[in-house]
């Protein structure tokens, strides 16, 4: 996967709240960054894309329902 540099504004709040779960997990901020971008476009992409849900099959009409 290439990276690509990007600059955004953050609040001061949440910037302190990643950079110490960033401390106390031992891992680099950015990463927290990356996988909140990643969730929101995985988010955005399956709102506008088809699902592909298979339909079922069961061998029966809605008559044998009724009976």
């Amino acid at each position: 996967m290439a990276l690509k540099k990007k600059t955004v504004m953050v609040d001061e709040e949440d910037l302190a709240l990643i950079k110490q779960a960033a401390a106390r997990e031992g891992r680099p901020a950015s990463e927290y960054f990356r996988e909140a971008l990643h969730l929101v476009a995985l988010r955005t992409r399956r709102r506008y894309e088809d699902w592909d849900i298979p339909s079922l099959d069961f061998g029966g009409g809605s008559d044998r329902l009724r009976a």
